[in-house]
């Protein structure tokens, strides 16, 4: 019964070995091109299907350049409801437009749809709760379906408000919804919030990891005691 109290002190001390290397993961990440920003989606600016691929025209935010910039995302139709299954996706980065892999689908450089692709309509849906949304997704007709879903917490407050634009902006709040109807497939959707933002890769941030890892060292019982206090 004596050994409760230490065997309690496990878990945060773990907790605590793995945070003391917080400097030198982030330099690491820094090296890589990683970024702790998100880019949020303000527009679908154009949906067409080519053959089995969704292309997305799409408005983003970013933290460093927050003008709205235009990006395309290819969706594979096979694709659609799987997150990131595929290695093969690569980051962009072309002119200061630097984001990591999307988890669904691919970058199209350049930002323009094929011409000879066949543009579908996007759809606003403004429900009360997820279980609406759900049951709307499910009722869906066959084919490819590009939707707008509105924050669903904020209903209400909607209802005495003017109506939302219908002119593919993405509110704050609201997500974007790929869904997959075709005839012979099952039912799949995917859900677009943002993307990860990427920076420039540049390996001498590695330069300082020898003083990241004493840095480490030296605050790791700090932070060992900041967890014990909790």
């Amino acid at each position: 019964m004596r050994l409760a109290p230490t065997a309690g002190l496990v878990g945060p001390i773990v907790m605590a070995t793995i945070c003391s290397s917080c400097m030198t993961m982030g330099v690491v990440h820094r090296s890589a091109g990683m970024s702790p920003w998100y880019a949020r989606i303000t527009q679908v600016y154009q949906s067409a299907t080519l053959g089995n691929d969704l292309f997305l025209q799409l408005g983003v935010q970013s933290h460093d350049y927050p003008n709205t910039r235009a990006v395309v995302l290819r969706v594979p139709f096979k694709e659609i409801g799987h997150y990131r299954e595929n290695t093969s996706a690569v980051r962009l980065d072309v002119d200061n437009l630097r984001f990591q892999p999307p988890h669904v689908g691919y970058w199209v450089e350049g930002g323009m749809i094929p011409a000879d692709a066949s543009p579908i309509q996007v759809e606003y849906v403004d429900l009360s709760s997820s279980e609406a949304l759900d049951h709307h997704l499910a009722s869906l007709a066959p084919g490819i379906h590009v939707l707008i879903t509105l924050d669903v917490h904020t209903y209400q407050d909607r209802l005495t408000q003017p109506p939302i634009p219908h002119d593919g902006a993405v509110p704050s709040g609201a997500h974007i919804v790929v869904a997959n109807r075709i005839d012979g497939v099952a039912g799949a959707d995917s859900h677009l919030w943002s993307f990860n933002e990427a920076r420039k890769r540049n390996h001498a941030w590695l330069l300082l990891t020898p003083l990241t890892v004493i840095g480490d060292i030296v605050t790791s019982p700090i932070q060992l005691l900041y967890i014990l206090g909790d």
